[in-house]
């Protein structure tokens, strides 16, 4: 056992990291799911791990339900859910952080190929292609306009 201290200041005792198992651990082995940077919480009434939506709303940690079904052969993702938690889908309005993290974008979430490597953007309300983060992409509002192709120097 070792002592763990989530983003949100909580102190657990875990397993330890030779005794970790399964390919995906939120603790050892995160993977870089859409909602790692939120509050991680404990809940031990129900044994699970959760991120905190900006809503208050606690989501359970991909990370954790992955690690369950791997380890137990089940999940246990019910919850009381504001939609937060879903990955953004293309074409659905988001918030992200800039490529550079030095801005936050809203717009119309894409994804291209640039230099053989996909890239994701959001095309914002004056139509300028930004490039985003696509882990810090959250759902925000439906799109207030039609999508169109990606500019051809975008690929």
């Amino acid at each position: 056992m070792e002592e763990y201290v989530t983003n949100a200041g909580d102190k657990l005792k875990v397993h330890s990291k030779a005794d970790c198992r399964g390919p995906v651990c939120p603790i050892h082995n995160p993977t870089p799911h859409h909602m790692r940077e939120w509050k991680m919480i404990w809940r031990g009434d129900r044994q699970i791990f959760e991120r905190l939506c900006e809503h208050g709303i606690g989501h359970p940690d991909p990370d954790d339900q992955e690690a369950k079904l791997f380890i137990q052969g089940f999940r246990d993702g019910i919850h009381g859910c504001d939609g937060c938690c879903a990955q953004p889908q293309l074409g659905t309005w988001v918030r992200a952080e800039s490529f550079n993290s030095d801005r936050i974008y809203e717009g119309t979430l894409k994804r291209g190929v640039l230099l053989d490597e996909i890239k994701y953007y959001v095309k914002d309300k004056k139509g300028a292609w930004r490039r985003i983060k696509f882990e810090t992409a959250v759902n925000v509002r439906e799109p207030e306009y039609s999508m169109v192709d990606f500019d051809p120097e975008l690929g």
